[in-house]
Parts: C-alpha cells; sequence; structure tokens
C-alpha cells in the first residue's frame, strides 16, 4: 500500500486527538494579561522537570515542543501546566500561552504543535507547572521557508550507551557551538538511530560517577528485565520508559536537548538488537517474530511519547482479510485511521475466507478482518478470540490475543477498535508461542 498524503490541516486535527498531544498556534503579535509564573508555592504539591524539555522536526512555521513533568504525589493521574513561548528568553514578548495536561497513561509526557510561527527565527519556550515551578528555558528555531537559498549548519549523533559513558559529545557539541562564527552555529541536530540500548550490563566493570559525586545510575528495571548470558533487557513498558527516564537524566544530553531543535529516526536497539520490521535473524522464526513483534510494539510506543516528534514511528502490519471486506470500502476508513494514529503501514492481503483464517490461526498476519458469522465462531472455538465483536451491520472480527488486552471486543465500531490497538500496542498474534 502506498504511503497515504495528509494536508497540515488533516495532521493537526488527527494529532490533536492522539492523548498526551495539543496543538497551539503561535500570536503574531506580543500577548497581554498573561501574567508571570508564581515562585512561591500556590499549591501542596511540589514539581519537577527531571527529563528536561525539548523541541524538535523544525518546519518553516511550525516546531513541535516536550516535556516531561513530575510530582511529588505518587497516586496522581493527571498534571495540568502551561506552555509558553516568545521571541525572548525574558518572557517579555509572549506569544503563546497554552494550558495542556499530562496523563500517567503517557508517563506525563507531552508533545505540543506550535504553528503560526516565522520561518528561519529563533524562539524560546518553558513549561510552568501548578505549583509556579517552571522548567529550564529552551531555545529553539523554525526551518527557512522553502524557497530560501539559507545554507544550514547540521550536527549528526547516533549510538549513545548510558551505561558505556558519560554523554560528552554532546558538551563537546555545544562548546564548539558557542564558539563558532554566527553564520556557523548549529541550526538543528539529526540523531540516526540507537538513541537507547535497550539492555544494560548484569555487572558493569566500572562505576561511573559525575563530578559532584553522584552514581550514574545502573539498570533497575521494574519487571526484572529479560536476562540474557552477559547483560539484563527490557521487557515491559515500563522498562522502556524506566531507559528513556535515565537516559534523558543525562545533563549534556539535556542541554543539547534544550539547545536546539532535534529531528530523530531509530535504528534496532530502540526496539530489539538486530531486528527488521517483525523479523529477527535468531531462533525459530515463529517464535521469534511473536516475540519480536511484541517488544517492538511496545518500544515503538515509547519513540512516539518519550521523544518530540511530528512523524509518528512507522511499523509494517500483514492484515489478512477477505475480498468482499476489501470491496466493501470499509478498508478505505480503516487503513488512513491506522497511518494517521500510529505511522502505521498496512499490507493487506485480500483472500478467501477460509485462506484468511488460516492465516491467524497460523500467526502469518497480525490482524485479521472479516464479515462472516460462520468464521468468526471458528475464530472463537479456536480461541483467537475471546468473544463476538459485531461491528456495523455484520459481524466484524479483528483477531488479536485472546486476552484481548486492547479490549478491541468491547469496541463499538471498526475505528474505535483501530484506536484502541493504536493506544495499547498490543502484541496482535492469533495464538501462543508454543
Amino acid at each position: 500500500m502506498n504511503r497515504s498524503t495528509y494536508s497540515r490541516r488533516q495532521f493537526v486535527r488527527l494529532f490533536g486527538r492522539c492523548a498526551g498531544c495539543f496543538v497551539a498556534t503561535a500570536s503574531l503579535t506580543p500577548l497581554s494579561g498573561c501574567s508571570k509564573p508564581q515562585t512561591g508555592s500556590v499549591t501542596d504539591t511540589n514539581y519537577s522537570f527531571p527529563q528536561g524539555i525539548a523541541s524538535a522536526d523544525p518546519q518553516p512555521d511550525a516546531i513541535m515542543l516536550w516535556t516531561r513533568i513530575e510530582a511529588d504525589i505518587p497516586s496522581v493521574d493527571s498534571i495540568d501546566l502551561k506552555v509558553q513561548l516568545a521571541k525572548d528568553p525574558g518572557f517579555n514578548d509572549l506569544l503563546l500561552e497554552k494550558d495542556i495536561q499530562a496523563s500517567n497513561n503517557f508517563d506525563f509526557t507531552v508533545r505540543v504543535f506550535v504553528e503560526g510561527l516565522t520561518p528561519a527565527t529563533p524562539y524560546f519556550y518553558r513549561f510552568v507547572a501548578p505549583s509556579g515551578t517552571v522548567s529550564r528555558t529552551g531555545r529553539t528555531r523554525t526551518a527557512p521557508a522553502p524557497d530560501s537559498n539559507e545554507t544550514l549548519t547540521v550536527a549528526v549523533m547516533s549510538c549513545q550507551n548510558y551505561f558505556q559513558g558519560f554523554f560528552g559529545a554532546y558538551r563537546h557539541m555545544i562548546n564548539d557551538d558557542l564558539a563558532a562564527v554566527e553564520n556557523r552555529k548549529i541550526d538543528v541536530v539529526i540523531h540516526v538511530g540507537d538513541y537507547i540500548y535497550e539492555d544494560a550490563p548484569q555487572n558493569p566493570d566500572v562505576e561511573l560517577l559525575y563530578s559532584d559525586g553522584r552514581l550514574r545510575g545502573g539498570a533497575n528495571f521494574p519487571s526484572g528485565g529479560r536476562e540474557t548470558r552477559r547483560s539484563v533487557s527490557a521487557d515491559t513498558i515500563d522498562d522502556y520508559r524506566y531507559l528513556y527516564r535515565l537516559y534523558l537524566s543525562d545533563p549534556d544530553l539535556q542541554e543539547a536537548r534544550a539547545l536546539y531543535p532535534f529531528v530523530h529516526t531509530w535504528d534496532d536497539h530502540e526496539m530489539v538488537n538486530d531486528y527488521w520490521q517483525s523479523f529477527h535473524p535468531s531462533g525459530p522464526m515463529q517464535r521469534t517474530k511473536r516475540i519480536s513483534r511484541r517488544f517492538v510494539s511496545i518500544a515503538l510506543l515509547l519513540v512516539a511519547v518519550a521523544r518530540p516528534s511530528v512523524a509518528e514511528p512507522e511499523q509494517s502490519m500483514i492484515l489478512a482479510t477477505t475480498t468482499s471486506v476489501r470491496d466493501s470500502g470499509l478498508l478505505d476508513t480503516l487503513l488512513p485511521t491506522f497511518t494517521a494514529r500510529a505511522g502505521i503501514q498496512v499490507r493487506v492481503i485480500a483472500v478467501g475466507t477460509g485462506a484468511a483464517l488460516r492465516m491467524g490461526r497460523d500467526g502469518n498476519a497480525d490482524l485479521l478482518l472479516t464479515h462472516a458469522p460462520a468464521a468468526e465462531r471458528v475464530l472463537v472455538e479456536e480461541g483467537i478470540v475471546s468473544r463476538r465483536t459485531p461491528f456495523m451491520e455484520n459481524f466484524f472480527v479483528i483477531a488479536g490475543p485472546k486476552d484481548d488486552p486492547a479490549d478491541v471486543a468491547g469496541a463499538t465500531t471498526p475505528e474505535e477498535a483501530i484506536s484502541r490497538i493504536v493506544t495499547s500496542r498490543a502484541s496482535w498474534v492469533s495464538r501462543d508461542d508454543d
């Protein structure tokens, strides 16, 4: 299937529907009536921004802003905060102030897509907690206009392993940039992958200490991780979140993210070493494919949440369906939903009902969509789905794990089912590994 093309209006509408994502338009002139953050305690809760702030994917008229906030109350479900953007670091010429909310469901991270900006222009931004606590001030810059002849200075980074040493390369980059002449200063940083590594040494050879005596933390995965011969690897979404929080605690990386807009792509270690889409070079193919899909689906969610980005991560999925479903036009509605909500590119295989069932039963498809009641009964009897899922006038079934972690069976429309899949990023495998 060819990549779908979306207009800015379509992107903004769909992006704003995603949890933890907000859209804001900057004013052309400084705002009036916006109060300065209060430095005294105005709540009984203390807040912090332990992973700093960031900007990403500069457009000529837009930028993405990101932060993660923490409260000293562990049971809080959401935190209300503000984002501010200005022309000056003192925020005297404020162009944007918007109320946003960070949810526990997305590890209290937020992404704000700010549009209405001027090409090739520096801006300053920050986030304000309910207590009046202010994040550090970030500096970003929009891209030049499409017809501009402006020369850009680009820094390229890759392959940063928290457990193998300090991120001194970022400090070196920042110092070089401070010493550079004005027309050679960095405009954007491109990170080409391996932003995190999914594993950590079980017995580090050395302990790393910061200059103030703090220990550069080791790996303490919430789940305990998956042990291998030499290391322990992330095994759950909480493990991957732990890794991102750990990596983003590095002071030099935080400084770089606050000073420059980043453009991210990923390699393999953000998910599973040496994986490609749903495949891995080791182990029995069907078992390895299922294991890899589970970790890739978990890790892709964290790529989207823990880093600011306009483009969601892409992932290829195989959807087996019947020719009648394909010809009904239903997929014209469902497939753009996948692409828009999660950047998932779907390969559709339309076959007869029996062949579609076999693909689902044998684990050769990520999703199975049919509207044949008889086929649905077979799915339930074989334990591929847990219960009937009525869609529209007929019975449409989306087959996933029997325990249905995304509660697809509780959806009332195909769009809602797809949304639940995207939100959970569950491993849509049709039967157990055994």
